[in-house]
C-alpha cells in the first residue's frame, strides 16, 4: 500500500518552501521555518491594523451620509489634514447649523 502526503506549502507570502512534517505529538506547523513564522505574524498584523484603521475611516463616512457630495467631500479632506476629530467637530457644527435652519423662525417683538 502506497500512501501519499500533500506537500502542504509555507503559509508566509512569498515563501515557496514546503513545510516540514509535524513532530509526534505537535500540531502541524504553518510555515517552514521559525523566520517564516514571526514574518507571518508581522503581516498579519499589519493587515489587522489596515483592516482597523479602514473601519474606522469608514464609520464617520457612513455617519456623513445624510450631507450632499460637496459637503461629504469637504468633511474628507479636512478628515485628511486635520484629523478625524476636527471633521466630525464641523460635521456637528454643520448639522446643528442644518437644524437650526429648519425651525420656524420666533415672531419678532415689535418695538
Amino acid at each position: 500500500m502506497t500512501t501519499e502526503t500533500a506537500t502542504r506549502m509555507c503559509k508566509n507570502r512569498g515563501c515557496t518552501n514546503p513545510v516540514p512534517p509535524a513532530k509526534p505529538g505537535h500540531r502541524p506547523p504553518l510555515t517552514c521555518s521559525d523566520a517564516c513564522r514571526k514574518a507571518a505574524s508581522r503581516t498579519h498584523l499589519r493587515d489587522e491594523e489596515r483592516r482597523q484603521e479602514e473601519a474606522a475611516r469608514q464609520q464617520p463616512l457612513a455617519r456623513w451620509q445624510v450631507f450632499q457630495p460637496t459637503t461629504r467631500s469637504c468633511l474628507e479632506r479636512v478628515a485628511a489634514v486635520g484629523g478625524v476629530a476636527l471633521a466630525e467637530h464641523l460635521a456637528e457644527a454643520i448639522r446643528r447649523e442644518r437644524e437650526r435652519s429648519m425651525e420656524p423662525a420666533a415672531p419678532q417683538k415689535g418695538s
